[in-house]
């Protein structure tokens, strides 16, 4: 013979019957897969972080339901700057955080860039305003890591920047390098 016992919804808050050892085994219990679906989902899910979650990178992440039926993720900032031009951003359109900080999403800290090379332009602008340099003369070598102006660097077309990432000392040692270990 079974043991039932009366319980109470952890949804809806309706009493039911169910089986003792049922009752022991969960923290949280439903009366139907209804009320099971509706307490685990959005504000009454053991997850729910008030609809705004942090992802492991630091962004601000919504769920949105999209007309398909299909659930989507999509980071604040994002929305924040597709609102502020009133339409759905380029593609290939970027969003830059103009004080470095993911989390702070009001309008005046965004940007919106072209592309990609645009934004890793700006923080390679960052990167030397921080070092106390002039982003307009200076660059950071990626060897060395010094400052240098742009004269010490070779040119380069295709750099977002219009130069080579290694100075030309660098540059230098690093092909004598690879000589000697060819030869060898």
């Amino acid at each position: 013979m079974k043991n039932i016992v009366s319980a109470r919804c952890s949804a809806c808050g309706r009493e039911f019957q169910r089986e003792a050892y049922y009752l022991k085994r969960c923290k949280r219990i439903f009366c139907s897969l209804e009320c099971r679906y509706r307490g685990t989902t959005g504000a009454l899910s053991p997850r729910w972080r008030g609809g705004k979650p942090y992802i492991a990178e630091g962004y601000v992440v919504f769920n949105l339901h999209a007309e398909d039926g299909y659930r989507r993720h999509i980071r604040e900032h994002v929305l924040i700057a597709q609102k502020a031009l009133g339409k759905p951003l380029p593609k290939g359109a970027e969003v830059h955080h103009v004080n470095g900080d993911r989390s702070n999403n009001s309008p005046s800290n965004l940007v919106i860039c072209p592309n990609h090379a645009y934004h890793a332009l700006l923080h390679a602008r960052v990167r030397v305003r921080d070092a106390g340099g002039n982003p307009d003369s200076q660059k950071i070598c990626c060897s060395c890591a010094d400052l240098l102006d742009f004269g010490q660097f070779h040119r380069a077309s295709k750099s977002i920047t219009g130069r080579r990432a290694y100075c030309k000392k660098c540059k230098a040692e690093r092909d004598s390098r690879r000589s000697r270990a060819r030869a060898s």
